[in-house]
């Protein structure tokens, strides 16, 4: 004790001495304003990620229901029923009915929740509805439904990180185990990229890994340009699956947008194939509160036959989608 009183002023003055050297060097910064231009660009990158950009791409995705959101699902519960009724060319018409719920656990601070899936839950953004190579016929071979658990280890505006794991509904069992991480990088005050990777391995049909990157570009507040690129590791008699589109969605009142796609997807063994192209026109329609949509959707894809030419397949989609969450 006694010798902690003999050094206590000491280390005060040390202290002192200390404090006085950084505060000369915090000031000599600030006059030469290096510290001024570091506090701004990450002012202005927050308030980039918080309100320039991120909030409207948000609104995108969430009103289109893109399949993003699957993904960037917030940390509420909801639950998502949608149908598609869809006419194609040569008179084919059917119904399918898609389902995704996440619902958050109680007591589990926001990170675990219960996920079931009717979709694939692998997001690629190459189309819009389920309209592949000839029309409709897609649609048809729906996957059975996943049920499992997932839980958010990294969640921030610009990273995001969660596992899950869970059971295909189907005989016999199937389960599942998978990881998904998403980040974002800023290029300007109203441009980004986005990198997302996902890992996906099941007992039956085992691994399926998917890349994205994308750069999303927005002009005002109520128009966005869209560029997205994926590659999908998942068939053993190719090296990858890829497809790639460029999107202009247009807010055109708070009840109402428009989204426009051009894509095309296709195949790498040992040459590049494009498998089908597709255009497409998507109106949506929030016609009931918050929560009851629906779409109207012209469609044409170009498939490749099996002699290399490809065909004109033109559709029709009128989709109803319900969504509902707390």
């Amino acid at each position: 004790m006694k010798l902690m009183k003999l050094y206590r002023p000491a280390l005060f003055f040390v202290f002192l001495c200390v404090a006085s050297v950084i505060t000369q060097a915090f000031a000599e910064e600030l006059e030469d304003g290096n510290l001024i231009e570091r506090m701004r660009f990450w002012d202005s990158t927050h308030d980039f990620i918080s309100k320039k950009l991120h909030a409207p791409v948000e609104w995108f995705d969430d009103f289109f229901s893109d399949e993003r959101v699957l993904e960037e699902v917030p940390a509420r519960s909801i639950l998502r029923l949608r149908s598609d009724l869809i006419f194609s060319e040569g008179g084919e018409t059917f119904l399918r009915t898609f389902l995704h719920a996440s619902v958050r656990l109680p007591k589990m601070r926001k990170k675990l929740k219960i996920i079931i899936s009717d979709e694939n839950e692998d997001p690629v953004p190459v189309s819009a509805g389920e309209i592949v190579k000839t029309g409709a016929r897609q649609a048809r071979y729906g996957d059975r439904a996943d049920v499992g658990l997932r839980y958010s280890v990294l969640d921030t505006m610009l990273s995001r990180l969660h596992f899950g794991g869970g059971m295909k509904a189907e005989t016999p069992l199937n389960p599942y185990a998978r990881a998904y991480y998403r980040h974002l990088f800023p290029l300007t005050e109203v441009s980004q990229i986005r990198f997302s990777a996902t890992a996906r391995r099941q007992r039956l049909d085992g691994w399926r890994k998917t890349l994205q990157l994308g750069v999303e570009r927005m002009f005002a507040e109520s128009n966005i340009l869209r560029w997205g690129n994926s590659v999908i590791f998942e068939d053993p008699d190719v090296d990858y699956h890829w497809e790639s589109y460029i999107g202009f969605q247009q807010q055109i009142s708070e009840r109402n947008a428009l989204s426009y796609t051009l894509g095309m997807s296709g195949i790498s063994d040992d040459r590049h194939i494009v498998e089908n192209y597709r255009a497409s026109v998507r109106f949506r329609r929030n016609f009931y509160k918050g929560w009851v949509f629906y779409e109207l959707e012209p469609a044409n894809d170009w498939p490749r036959d099996d002699f290399g030419e490809y065909s004109s397949v033109a559709s029709f989609t009128f989709r109803l989608e319900v969504q509902f969450g707390y």
